[in-house]
């Protein structure tokens, strides 16, 4: 909604065609991102449990809203890199740093709905005798908030290898490997578009 209040109001404010979209999805997901690491620095184990049970979505809802999130940004980077071709100096400088901007937004947005998802599949299953299942193993002491499960999503997400977690359920081991397609395939878009805005920057 947000976002969307910016798009609208982005034409009244004076900013360039070119560059509406992308202060969109950049403030959109800046406010999604303060307000969820809020909730992951504050809340306790309790929290996290009662969440994990309450709004978990499915894995093939996760993978489609991430699908749909990245998609969504990498097309608003190039759609606004060749609007912002013909346009003046500081237009293209802007659409740059916008385009610098979305790459990173967007790759923390994917660790955090990750992370979400981690602390959602380990807490919200639970067995017969109505034990919490679980499914990762930690060295050391066990994960008790959102930021145990964003060490391993940022593991994931940078280096596509768990590190020293271990996944002892196969839906989850799934769940890791589309982790690690999605965030390498991203990573590369990051790498080609980065070389892409330098070299227009340069060319500048």
């Amino acid at each position: 909604m947000f976002g969307i209040l910016l798009l609208v109001a982005s034409p009244l404010l004076g900013a360039p065609p070119a560059s509406r979209i992308l202060i969109a999805w950049n403030g959109g997901a800046a406010l999604y991102l303060v307000l969820t690491w809020r909730l992951f620095v504050t809340a306790t184990t309790e929290e996290v449990r009662c969440r994990a049970c309450n709004e978990d979505e499915t894995p093939w809802g996760l993978l489609t809203l991430v699908v749909s999130a990245i998609l969504a940004s990498l097309v608003g980077i190039v759609l606004a890199m060749i609007e912002s071709k013909h346009g003046s100096p500081f237009e293209q400088n802007l659409v740059a740093g916008l385009a610098a901007a979305t790459l990173v937004v967007s790759w923390l947005m994917l660790q955090t709905i990750f992370t979400l998802h981690y602390a959602h599949r380990h807490f919200g299953e639970t067995g017969e005798d109505g034990e919490i299942v679980g499914g990762f193993k930690f060295p050391g002491d066990p994960p008790e908030t959102y930021l145990d499960f964003a060490y391993l999503s940022f593991c994931m997400g940078a280096t596509f290898q768990v590190s020293d977690t271990n996944v002892e359920r196969a839906s989850l081991r799934n769940l890791i490997t589309a982790h690690g397609a999605v965030a390498y395939l991203y990573n590369t878009a990051i790498l080609a578009l980065g070389i892409n805005l330098l070299s227009s920057l340069i060319g500048h």
